[in-house]
């Protein structure tokens, strides 16, 4: 399908229950509505350059399990992907997003189990809850440049991420972030402020930490849910009991080395 230059949106629900396979997105469209694409048969989509899209809609691309490449064009000015918007794309292998999105919504690329490479927009400051959950083909990772905070269990079960380059400015890891990752060594910057339980329990691969002295280990987790519409609610919990640092390195049967700087 080639769409017309001066379109402006695609509808909520505009493909979904069709048998589209390829997609050309006009410089024009500004939105893409939720449930778009959900569940159809489309293996491309190509944004033209100069493209003005703002918005990839709550379960856009959701399901679509035979999709295998997304192309934005030069001078993108894509912003925010919505929740679940890639969820399940199971024959997805990689994407690069512009440098002018500043949002990725929940669960955004979870279960995308042939995923091997991801590179986030050097302009968003946190990386959201469940985005790479599921990811276990990754092996190649961008953080962006100026990170802050790396949510809930965002790269749980990636086992096949051995390499992460952590920008200086990250000051937060939450609650299983890098739970059962592939990780074989792991250097956190020395700004970081808090590293929350569990982080990087189970990375059995794990062999060499260098981490700051004075870090903080939370006894207290704030633990998100959400409901259908990607809307968070959260509750907070205490852990009565840990393994090693707060648990956070609990289960690296691997680990032999710690540096504390």
């Amino acid at each position: 399908v080639i769409l017309p230059e001066g379109i402006t949106s695609i509808g909520s629900y505009a493909f979904r229950g069709t048998a589209i396979r390829r997609i050309n997105i006009p410089s024009s469209v500004t939105t893409i509505g939720v449930h778009a694409f959900n569940g159809t048969p489309i293996q491309s989509v190509v944004f033209t350059e100069n493209s003005q899209i703002q918005t990839i809609g709550n379960y856009a691309f959701n399901g679509c399990s035979s999709l295998q490449s997304i192309e934005f064009g030069e001078n993108s000015s894509l912003k925010t992907l919505g929740f679940r918007a890639f969820y399940n794309c199971s024959s997805l292998k990689e994407i690069v997003l512009p440098n002018t999105v500043t949002d990725v919504g929940i669960e955004c690329f979870r279960a995308c189990t042939k995923l091997s490479k991801l590179y986030f927009s050097d302009a968003m400051t946190y990386i959201n809850r469940f985005v790479c959950y599921g990811c276990s083909s990754l092996v190649d990772l961008h953080l962006p440049n100026a990170l802050k905070t790396i949510y809930n269990e965002s790269f749980y079960n990636t086992t096949s991420l051995k390499k992460i380059e952590f920008p200086e400015t990250l000051n937060s890891i939450q609650y299983r972030a890098f739970y059962n990752c592939g990780i074989d060594s792991l250097v956190l910057p020395i700004g970081l402020e808090n590293l929350g339980n569990e982080s990087f329990s189970n990375c059995v691969s794990l062999k060499y930490i260098e981490m700051p002295s004075y870090l903080n280990s939370s006894s207290h987790t704030t633990y998100y849910g959400y409901n259908e519409s990607g809307e968070s609610y959260y509750y907070n919990y205490s852990r009565t009991s840990y393994y090693g640092y707060r648990g956070n390195f609990n289960n690296c049967t691997a680990l032999e080395t710690i540096v504390m700087r």
